[in-house]
């Protein structure tokens, strides 16, 4: 009988910076709201966004965001399979 392999949980710290706008909150506003509607637990910081989940999870909801952003951007992602993997 095949085991099933548990998906590892992966955490996840954002920071999204919209480029060329002086008007930038939208942007960010769409990307918190991508980010709550994930099912990802999570913790809004004044500079980052924490992200907490299974790893095909977290990098779902960073592609959509890559994929739903309308405006240029950089966004600063680091990737931690130890730290606070705790759910």
């Amino acid at each position: 009988m095949r085991e099933i392999q548990k998906e590892k949980l992966i955490s996840c710290q954002l920071s999204f910076y919209p480029l060329g706008k002086e008007d930038y909150i939208d942007d960010i506003d769409q990307v918190l709201e991508i980010i709550q509607s994930s099912n990802l637990d999570y913790t809004i910081n004044d500079m980052s966004t924490i992200m907490k989940g299974s790893s095909s999870l977290v990098y779902k909801t960073l592609q959509t965001i890559t994929d739903k952003t309308t405006s240029n951007f950089t966004m600063c992602v680091v990737i931690s399979n130890t730290c606070g993997c705790e759910i």
